[in-house]
């Protein structure tokens, strides 16, 4: 369960990251079933959707890793490998996708909300799926014409 003030913290830092990714300020990159994106040397912001069992089944999950950046491959240890790095994570909010009794607070509808733009926001950015559609879209009016 969130408190108040992780929600808050986490809703604070989740509206800065997208509108920083729609910009194009901020790239993503993909580990299996998150994105990860690096806000300073040793700082990560990291969204991830739950599987489809265990313990995070059907959540959407945020947190903020603080990492030694002289270790190599920081991301091993967040996608459920072995790691050498030391991470702290700073900041971490899970929520239901969909609840059956819906949202107990205002902030985690919210939370919720911001999670999804940001999981979307963030696999674009990873795949590069604007360039794609940019492509397709130009390819489909030159058959077209």
């Amino acid at each position: 369960m969130n408190s108040t003030i992780e929600m808050n913290d986490a809703i604070a830092i989740l509206r800065k990251l997208i509108d920083r990714t729609s910009e194009g300020r901020l790239v993503w990159q993909s580990a299996e079933k998150s994105y990860t994106t690096t806000l300073e040397p040793n700082l990560m912001a990291v969204v991830s959707e739950g599987g489809s069992y265990g313990p995070n089944k059907g959540t959407v999950d945020f947190s903020l890793v603080e990492f030694d950046a002289s270790f190599g491959n920081r991301i091993a240890g967040l996608v459920g490998t072995e790691s050498n790095t030391p991470e702290k994570e700073v900041l971490h909010v899970s929520v239901e996708k969909n609840p059956s009794y819906g949202y107990s607070a205002v902030e985690e509808k919210k939370l919720a909300e911001l999670l999804r733009d940001m999981g979307a926001l963030a696999r674009r950015s990873a795949l590069n799926v604007n360039s794609s559609v940019e492509r397709a879209l130009s390819y489909l009016d030159k058959i077209a014409g």
